[in-house]
């Protein structure tokens, strides 16, 4: 076994230095459900995943000048195990709780951290998890 079972990439978030022009690519050009009017991630849902494009500038908490945000699934029983193996390889974890509704779901926490290239890498659970670990 890995020390984390990742079940699926639920999200992929594009840092964009146009959001619209970006928007009117999805969403006009390649007609995926971006929301009506820009918001902070513009999801869209692509079979059980989710495609977005984000302003650059500040993640949640961290600072990342990266130009990806890959967001990776995770059975919530293994939040906690998943954040201590990344913190014992001296990887530095915000762990968040997520608005209830985030891409459907009523609740669910992400613990956040930058791969080598500074992209912000989310492990996402759906449902409640520890809000500071």
């Amino acid at each position: 076994m890995h020390p984390i079972e990742v079940k699926q990439v639920k999200e992929v978030i594009l840092v964009s230095d146009d959001v619209d022009a970006s928007r009117r690519l999805y969403r006009d050009v390649l007609g995926l459900a971006m929301p009506a009017a820009p918001d902070r991630l513009n999801l869209a849902r692509v079979g059980s995943q989710y495609l977005g494009c984000h302003r650059s500038g500040r993640w949640c908490t961290l600072d990342s000048p990266g130009r990806i945000h890959v967001g990776l699934e995770i059975a919530p029983a293994d939040l906690e195990r998943a954040v201590d193996h990344l913190r014992r390889q001296g990887i530095e974890v915000t762990v968040r709780a997520q608005q209830p509704g985030y891409m459907d779901t009523s609740e669910g926490v992400g613990a956040y951290f930058l791969d080598p290239d500074a992209n912000l890498i989310e492990l996402w659970a759906p449902r409640s998890g520890p809000t500071s670990t």
